[in-house]
């Protein structure tokens, strides 16, 4: 197993270690999810999301990822970042990332962990010549502080974030050293997702957390994402669904040119998805794969379900057809049908 540079960090604090993907992480703390999901809704949490990749690439950017992403990079100024999908021909996710632009020819991108060697090389054969890419993943610890005292939380040990507007980027120093700070994450609540040089992590790691910060584990984070509706790579979306199935159509800029995956997009578009991401809740928590039926027809999967402790009962994210029997929908779990509504999403939306 892979271990990130703060895996004996976790080991001090107890965490609860499990596998994800080929990665050795916190999967929880002491006092367990529900108090993780609770400090980053109500006060703050910090999250290693070192696993994840992060490359950074040099020149004529623009003109190299244009053609691989469906956003439009050309939007995003000097100090700003953008939420964007790589497409395979077929209008396929191979991975959602997010693209931050440090300089007028420097750009940052950080992948999923699970995709981080995939990504590095589906984009190095394709971007060509005029780009300098480097793999920074190993010498990069990207930390989450997330929750509604995030903010405070820099401001305590002496990086200002004001003037970072959301998928904002800016530089600082906490205790003294210096970590560049943007203002994303995964968990639906305001916060910094923060790019902190290995010799400076262990001292920026324990700084948050007496600070107040609470050490959060990757269960506390799927529970977030998931109440946000986000996204989770691998279930919510895959090679095998497309952006206008699963809710992300936003994320595709139509007149920015040509990019893989736009033909399957367009044609997709013309004739109709033949299936849609919806929101569901259940009186017991569902999980992925499980599969959803209309009637006596079996009409689609879970893709990703849980409890919520935020809102008090189980949620879910399915991917269903949309010609469908009239009816309501049911999961099929452990042999035994359960009832599920449909509710719009995002199933939690912070206030402010």
């Amino acid at each position: 197993m892979r271990h990130t540079y703060l895996y004996d960090a976790h080991l001090s604090l107890g965490a609860k270690m499990g596998s994800f993907g080929e990665w050795e992480m916190p999967l929880w703390y002491s006092e367990g999810v529900s108090q993780e999901v609770k400090a980053v809704r109500e006060d703050v949490g910090l999250f290693d999301v070192s696993h994840m990749g992060t490359f950074s690439i040099r020149g004529n950017v623009l003109g190299a990822l244009q053609p691989l992403v469906t956003n439009d990079l050309s939007l995003v100024p000097i100090g700003k970042a953008q939420y964007t999908l790589l497409l395979n021909e077929k209008g396929g996710i191979v991975d959602d990332l997010i693209a931050y632009r440090v300089e007028e020819d420097l750009w940052n991108l950080v992948v999923n962990a699970g995709n981080r060697d995939g990504d590095w090389a589906w984009i190095r054969e394709r971007v060509g010549k005029g780009v300098v890419m480097e793999d920074d993943s190993e010498s990069i610890v990207l930390v989450a502080l997330q929750g509604p005292h995030a903010a405070a939380t820099l401001s305590e040990l002496g990086f200002s974030s004001k003037g970072i507007p959301r998928f904002g980027l800016g530089k600082g120093e906490i205790l003294g050293n210096l970590v560049s700070g943007a203002r994303t994450g995964y968990t639906g609540e305001d916060g910094f997702e923060l790019f902190i040089p290995l010799q400076s992590a262990f001292v920026v790691w324990e700084g948050l957390i007496s600070a107040g910060a609470r050490p959060c584990g990757l269960a506390a984070r799927d529970v977030l994402r998931l109440e946000a509706s986000f996204p989770l790579h691998g279930q919510d979306i895959s090679p095998r669904t497309s952006p206008l199935e699963t809710g992300l159509e936003w994320a595709v800029k139509w007149n920015k040119g040509s990019f893989v995956g736009k033909g399957a997009l367009l044609k997709e578009r013309e004739e109709g998805s033949t299936r849609e991401r919806v929101g569901i809740q259940t009186r017991i928590p569902v999980r992925f794969g499980n599969e959803v039926y209309c009637g006596e027809e079996c009409v689609g999967r879970v893709t990703s379900g849980l409890f919520s402790p935020t809102l008090g009962h189980p949620i879910g994210l399915a991917l269903i057809s949309r010609e469908r029997p009239e009816g309501d929908l049911v999961v099929m779990k452990g042999g035994r049908p359960r009832k599920a509504t449909r509710v719009k999403l995002p199933f939690y939306r912070r206030k402010g």
